[in-house]
């Protein structure tokens, strides 16, 4: 276990989050990556503003938590069906 950042996920938060996450899809091979470290190095490259290679090697690798970054579940279009679920 690693000693946590200012900027990682509480309980309480990854409790409200984790639900509006994409559900794993039930063909292929279960995910091997931790959405929640992942969540917590984008929140920790936002909040330092430091370059994605420098993300600290306790957390995911930069390249997959860039990925995530910038995928198409991320961003706008997440934002905009969270909004919808809101609302």
């Amino acid at each position: 276990m690693r000693q946590p950042y200012n900027t990682d996920l509480s309980n309480e938060e990854w409790e409200i989050i984790a639900p509006m996450l994409p559900k794993p899809s039930k063909l292929g091979r279960p995910p091997k990556t931790n959405f929640r470290e992942v969540l917590n190095g984008i929140f920790y490259i936002t909040k330092n503003g430091c370059t994605w290679e420098n993300l600290p090697h306790d957390l995911p690798p930069y390249s997959t938590v860039y990925f995530y970054f910038q995928s198409k579940n991320s961003g706008k279009n997440r934002n905009e069906r969270n909004r919808r679920r809101i609302n």
